[in-house]
């Protein structure tokens, strides 16, 4: 039998594609919220950086304005405090301003609680 995509011949008869295809077939359609291990909102705290360094990329400077900008290392950090899934939900920050911003108070549903100042 020849395989649906290259028309190589496949080594198994029952199969439509020839294992090449079926690997690129696979990692094609099985990506992001088609991949069988899909957790969405209920994902690790872990995977939902991982999700955001792959959106965007490493973090390579800090936003925050009252930072020393000393720092070589760089991340992104949860504005809200929720760890949605949405990019404007993280910004890129040094570890030390990470720190500080998740060290904020939080409400009883784990929300950053807003202050008056500026920089959080």
């Amino acid at each position: 039998m020849n395989c649906l995509d290259c028309g190589k011949i496949t080594s198994i008869k029952s199969k439509a594609r020839c294992i090449s295809c079926a690997n690129r077939h696979r990692n094609i359609t099985h990506r992001g919220d088609k991949s069988y291990f899909w957790k969405g909102k209920d994902a690790s705290y872990v995977q939902k950086h991982k999700w955001i360094n792959q959106i965007l990329g490493q973090a390579t400077f800090c936003n925050e304005p009252n930072c020393s900008k000393t720092s070589n290392f760089y991340e992104w950090g949860n504005i809200s405090g929720k760890y949605l899934r949405d990019v404007s939900d993280y910004r890129s920050m040094c570890h030390s301003c990470n720190i500080k911003m998740d060290n904020r108070k939080r409400d009883k549903n784990g929300v950053f609680i807003k202050r008056s100042c500026s920089v959080y």
